[in-house]
């Protein structure tokens, strides 16, 4: 279950038994990937999330073999964070390509 609102494609952590919310850098626990979210949902309701595997979709537009982070706030990013605050950096994946 979505343990607050959160868009399809964000990084997203365990942070109980059945919930998760979205993965962060600040800390080692925020920072610990549980999966990708593959739909939006509000928080409260369930929703599915890809724990491993390839993961598709035409809004992406990261460069062919880049390595993929966890970036602040959740997102996927081609470029490991470094803003302050960014204490973790959790590499989640590679890009095969657009889309």
């Amino acid at each position: 279950m979505y343990g607050e609102d959160i868009s399809a494609l964000f990084v997203v952590r365990a942070s109980s038994d059945t919930d998760v919310l979205k993965a962060e850098t600040d800390t080692k626990d925020n920072s610990t990937v549980m999966g990708i979210t593959l739909e939006g949902k509000l928080s409260g309701n369930s929703g599915s999330v890809l724990l491993f595997g390839k993961l598709e979709d035409v809004s992406f537009t990261f460069p062919v073999n880049a390595d993929l982070y966890l970036g602040s706030g959740g997102v996927i990013t081609s470029t490991a964070p470094t803003l302050p605050g960014d204490t973790y950096s959790t590499q989640i994946g590679h890009s095969l390509g657009t889309g």
